[in-house]
């Protein structure tokens, strides 16, 4: 994608005109991949994870809008034995260490799992696992603190309130540019295939999005 934008860049622009410059992109770029090769372009990029908004102290109330759920388990309703290495559910099963030294984003845990038998009929069931599909109870737990990651290191970043302020005005910027499509010019599939034909057709609806911004706000607005 950056490839791509320095490809369209207005002429006469500098060379190496993305560096230090701000970057948004929607959470579904957030990867350590793509936040690596925003490092490597030098941007200031504000990519978020997909817990961004539940994060967001504005949302602190979004709660009240769901029906409520039962209670989960935590892993404080766990016990440990620590002469069988293992901990013991509320209904009585074992969970045997899966992984000693396992990392999730920048901690390192011991994993324990069940055995699958154990949770079929559970009664803890719907409170113990995290989805009806899933087949066994996992529990991990924090050794201690590994090198932060990338993914950690931008969802830091994101979270304080200059990058929030930064990152909100991408809504005003970005998004109403595809809602006019899509909405407005009903662009909400290509008709055509293939690649060229597809690049066609979109610089065509972009050619007239840009063409009403100049008829309605003058020359600045495109």
């Amino acid at each position: 994608m950056l490839a791509g934008a320095q490809l369209h860049c207005i002429s006469g622009m500098p060379e190496h005109s993305f560096e230090n410059t701000q970057f948004t992109a929607d959470s579904n770029y957030h990867s350590e991949e793509n936040l690596r090769a925003g490092q490597e372009a030098q941007v200031d990029a504000y990519i978020p994870d997909t817990h961004f908004r539940k994060r967001d102290p504005r949302f602190a109330t979004q709660a009240r809008h769901h029906p409520p759920k039962a209670k989960q388990l935590t892993q404080d309703d766990f016990t440990y034995l620590p002469e069988e290495h293992s901990y013991q559910c509320p209904a009585g099963n074992l969970l045997r260490m899966h992984a000693r030294r396992h990392r999730i984003r920048d901690g390192i845990y011991r994993r324990y799992r069940a055995d699958e038998s154990d949770c079929q009929a559970c009664a803890f069931r719907e409170r113990c696992l995290q989805t009806k599909r899933t087949k066994r109870k996992p529990l991990a737990i924090f050794v201690e603190q590994a090198v932060p990651s990338l993914s950690q290191q931008m969802i830091a970043k994101i979270d304080t309130p200059e990058a929030r302020t930064i990152y909100d005005r991408r809504l005003a910027i970005v998004e109403p540019v595809f809602a006019n499509i899509r909405t407005q010019k009903r662009l909400d599939r290509f008709t055509l295939r293939g690649k060229a034909k597809v690049n066609v057709q979109w610089v065509l609806y972009c050619l007239v999005h840009n063409m009403e911004k100049i008829l309605h706000d003058g020359v600045i607005a495109a």
